[in-house]
């Protein structure tokens, strides 16, 4: 742990604190959770080196994180993937450039659109109405899209927040083939590197840029990720700049000092543990109720693509409970899950867990088989629209808007993003025409108790003034 003994030292050495922060590492000016640790709380003086422009401990720090990852350069993000992958998409592009993205890409991706004056196409995934799952990005839609546009680059999410994996090798060649870079949005893989019996990672797949949420998947604190440039078609200047504009000018050396510990975590134990876990829950998926999860061998057939088992599908939709009622069954018992939608309710399985956790949730989950009443359902069947686009994402957030009621939405555009969940792509985007199949669609899914990011009480963001004349 060279970055953690560097700053021991530095509070030995660093007795009167007349720099910031604030606190200046004395234990009585926090509460008492923090007095462990607030005297590693530096900023950058003599010694303790500078994410923004990093020579010292930092350097190394990344040069390490580089060379686990194998990686051409590798830097830590303490801002989130969010900064990771504006920073990359704006870089690699220019004003009025257009890019191709995954209809249900992060919400940060969108919003390199605008803060880029970035036009985008997109890649539509299917919905498979027989798993309720979203399909992997098909390869000859992605050839036909790219074939008739000009495309600076192409961002695929892998793995998505259902552990549904895309080729990545094979979109590389197709984006490389066309002269387009690709930018994979890899939040939720970042452990990937660490197990054999896991998808390959993006950055040894052909991808030019990878962002990995450190946290998510490792044991490091919330907000730690990480960008990788993994070929020689990446503007790294432009890359170090933009990272250097977008990120904070003051990095916690408390997170930094998380990325150590998690990468120690990785080498000592969790790479074994890993393993452990994913056999443990291949034995437990065999003796369970077959019908409740999901096997990796079915889900790898049916799509043709690899799929990350440490996202457990849970789902009992199909004797008529949703996913979150399993949620609500789980909690009663103290196990708390990442997310839930109609359908499934996804466990998040990671190297810090034990042996034990894993039997404790199998355990709770089987009971709720036994104890849990089956209600009945209706069964919903999820519309792919392709909106017609009236104005590009930037200009529609830079108009003036008001709510209305879903009702009333007919022939309005849409100043918001309006989301279903499942399966997670956006009905309508900012700048789309809302028609009447959509409206009836919401309608449809509000009666049905389905959670849509930007609805609020019937309500919907619309652009203020109606293009009549369209």
């Amino acid at each position: 742990m060279d970055f953690y003994r560097e700053l021991k030292k530095k509070t030995i050495d660093d007795k009167y604190r007349f720099h910031m922060p604030g606190h200046k590492g004395k234990k009585n000016t926090v509460p008492d959770i923090f007095r462990e640790f607030v005297g590693y709380d530096f900023t950058e003086i003599d010694g303790t080196d500078n994410l923004n422009n990093p020579k010292g401990i930092i350097k190394k720090l990344q040069d390490r994180l580089s060379k686990v990852y194998g990686t051409k350069k590798s830097y830590i993000l303490v801002n989130g993937s969010t900064s990771g992958l504006q920073s990359a998409i704006l870089s690699q592009t220019k004003p009025k450039d257009k890019i191709l993205i995954q209809r249900d890409s992060h919400k940060a991706i969108y919003n390199s659109l605008i803060l880029g004056d970035i036009d985008c196409e997109f890649i539509w995934t299917e919905y498979d109405t027989s798993l309720n799952l979203k399909k992997p990005v098909d390869l000859i839609d992605l050839e036909k899209t790219l074939d008739s546009n000009d495309i600076k680059l192409v961002v695929v999410t892998y793995p998505t927040y259902y552990g549904i994996c895309s080729n990545i090798e094979e979109i590389a060649k197709i984006v490389h083939s066309r002269g387009a870079l690709l930018i994979v949005d890899e939040a939720h893989g970042g452990h990937f590197k660490f197990s054999e019996d896991l998808p390959i990672g993006a950055e040894d797949l052909g991808a030019d840029i990878v962002v990995q949420s450190l946290h998510k998947t490792l044991p490091a604190l919330t907000q730690t990720s990480a960008i990788h440039v993994c070929s020689n078609r990446v503007d790294i200047l432009s890359l170090e700049s933009f990272i250097k504009m977008i990120q904070t000018s003051s990095p916690s050396y408390l997170l930094m000092l998380s990325v150590e510990g998690a990468l120690d975590f990785m080498d000592k134990e969790g790479r074994s543990n890993l393993s452990k876990i994913l056999e443990h829950i291949r034995k437990l998926k065999n003796s369970s109720n077959k019908e409740i999860f999901l096997k990796k061998s079915y889900i790898e057939n049916k799509y043709s693509c690899k799929y990350d088992e440490t996202k457990l599908l849970i789902s009992f939709y199909d004797k008529g409970i949703k996913g979150s009622q399993i949620k609500d069954e789980l909690k009663k018992q103290g196990v708390y899950t990442e997310l839930w939608d109609l359908v499934y309710n996804v466990a998040y399985i990671t190297p810090a867990d034990s042996i034990e956790d894993i039997t404790c949730l199998f355990r709770n989950i089987e009971n709720i088989t036994v104890n849990k009443p089956l209600e009945g359902n209706r069964d919903i069947e999820f519309h792919k629209f392709k909106p017609v686009k009236k104005m590009t994402v930037r200009d529609a957030f830079y108009k003036n808007k008001i709510k209305k009621d879903v009702k009333n939405l007919e022939n309005e555009i849409s100043g918001d993003f309006i989301i279903p969940y499942p399966p997670g792509i956006p009905i309508i985007c900012p700048g789309e025409l809302i028609e009447d199949g959509h409206v009836n669609y919401i309608k449809r899914l509000i009666d049905e108790g389905i959670e849509i990011l930007g609805v609020e009480n019937d309500l919907v963001t619309v652009l203020r003034t109606r293009r009549k004349d369209d």
